[in-house]
């Protein structure tokens, strides 16, 4: 097969080469080649295939930071830190359109919102009901007792592998941008790792491409940009050098990588230790990226047909088949960042074994797709309202039929909660909508309704 054939055919469709690049907005760039064989394991993720993997373990979206453990400081800092009380909670409500799929029991932060909880319960989002938990250690006691393990975003710690759904050693491996060389294989990005001690200004000169632009990975198991600098000239290396050797550890390892020119996309699939056949593809984004070329601010979905497959899908079997072949005990979701290079290049980064901010929106989709209903959703509608200690109970009062759960899921018109900080009264929703005009339309009147009824307090 040649090059720049795309006219192969995969079990969700068939692709031409116009049709393939069309579709995944890449008609500047040359496709990728391809082989038919692996191609051929490809295939659109469906409700079975998570729920068959998950069904027997409860899920917690809480993320192990140093807020439960001091030592996790620079591996998992708290969002509270960064982004003020309450953010950490945000997300960990967003897994209960996972569990109303796999009918899993869903843990919550003690300190979250009860109101919220609440409502998740009453409106059939949490078919298995909920477990409050204060602490890690109380997670463990009580997944013990319960006899369940846990399917966690973020890894539980090696003492607590008894209660992981995936191993400590897996999930570490994987979601460590220093080893995404060894899973992307020929999509690796170029880039040197490099300990603090080591770090000279001379490496700016060496590895510069034609922008100038670097970056420093220095916290190599984030996502969304966190512990990334950009450098731009020598000046700012020399800077930024003389800054980390001043306050890391000098055997820390430091990921410096040329800026790569091109569209920044990520895959996401999903693994099942049972079922090693073929590789369900869940989801395939545009990132939204800010204006710092670090910080991500949303993402497009871009459809799973064969023709956007054809252009991604030997990188994403490359990548699957690397994680399955050195843990294939492993189950869930893995995504993966990547960039079409201007020359037509795929190029991989920052893996990862977990699911993502967008699962939840996915699992919307998915679940509305299956009841025929064609609709949209967009997520990370954020909206801070002037209203500290604001209980989600009176979001829902204002808003009423809007953000009825299931008539969402059965109409495709309406207001999810993705996550709520009842500390700041501050929250993020996804909008659900036949179309963008009708996404537009009903976002700004949620926005409009909630600043009326929550006016800035004096």
């Amino acid at each position: 097969m040649g090059a720049n054939d795309l006219s192969v055919s995969v079990q969700c469709g068939r692709a031409t080469r116009g049709q393939a690049d069309a579709a995944l907005g890449l008609s500047d760039l040359a496709p990728t080649g391809v082989q038919e064989a692996r191609l051929s394991l490809l295939r659109p993720v469906t409700t079975s295939d998570i729920r068959d993997a998950l069904k027997d373990f409860d899920i917690s979206f809480i993320w192990r930071s140093d807020k439960y453990e001091p030592e996790r400081r620079g591996i998992r800092t708290c969002l509270s830190q960064r982004d003020g009380l309450g953010s950490d909670l945000k997300m960990t409500y967003s897994a209960a359109y996972l569990a109303v799929t796999t009918g899993s029991t869903l843990y919550l932060p003690s300190e979250g919102d009860p109101t919220l909880m609440d409502y998740l319960q009453r409106s059939g989002l949490l078919p298995g009901g909920f477990v409050a938990s204060g602490n890690f250690d109380e997670m463990m006691k009580k997944a013990t007792a319960r006899g369940k393990k846990v399917y966690s975003v973020d890894d539980l710690g090696e003492h607590r592998d008894a209660i992981s759904a995936v191993s400590q050693e897996a999930m570490e491996f994987v979601n460590k941008k220093s080893n995404v060389a060894i899973l992307a294989g020929p999509y690796a990005p170029p880039e040197e790792i490099i300990s603090v001690e080591s770090l000279s200004g001379d490496i700016y000169d060496r590895m510069k491409p034609s922008s100038g632009i670097l970056y420093l990975k220095t916290c190599t198991g984030e996502g969304a940009g966190i512990g990334v600098i950009r450098v731009t000239s020598a000046q700012e290396m020399d800077a930024t050098i003389a800054k980390l050797q001043a306050t890391r550890p000098s055997d820390e390892s430091i990921i410096v990588q040329p800026e790569i020119k091109g569209k920044n996309f990520r895959f996401q699939i999903f693994l099942n230790p049972n079922k090693l056949d073929s590789v369900p593809v869940v989801s395939l984004t545009e990132q939204i990226v800010a204006d710092d070329g670090i910080q991500y601010t949303g993402s497009r979905p871009i459809p799973v047909t064969s023709a956007n497959l054809a252009i991604i899908g030997d990188a994403i079997v490359e990548f699957a088949q690397n994680i399955r072949s050195r843990f294939p005990h492993a189950v869930g979701f893995a995504s993966c960042d990547f960039f079409r290079t201007e020359s037509g290049k795929t190029v991989l980064f920052d893996p990862a074994l977990r699911p993502t901010g967008n699962t939840a929106s996915f699992m919307i989709r998915l679940n509305l797709e299956e009841r025929g209903v064609a609709a949209i959703v967009a997520d990370y509608k954020r909206i801070k309202l002037k209203a500290p200690g604001l209980p989600f109970s009176e979001i829902e009062r204002v808003l009423g039929p809007l953000v009825d759960a299931q008539a969402v899921l059965k109409s495709g018109v309406g207001v999810l909660p993705w996550g709520y900080n009842q500390y700041q009264g501050e929250g993020t929703f996804m909008i659900v909508g036949r179309d963008q005009v009708q996404v537009d339309l009903l976002w700004e009147g949620v926005q409009n309704t909630l600043r009326e009824n929550f006016p800035p307090q004096a």
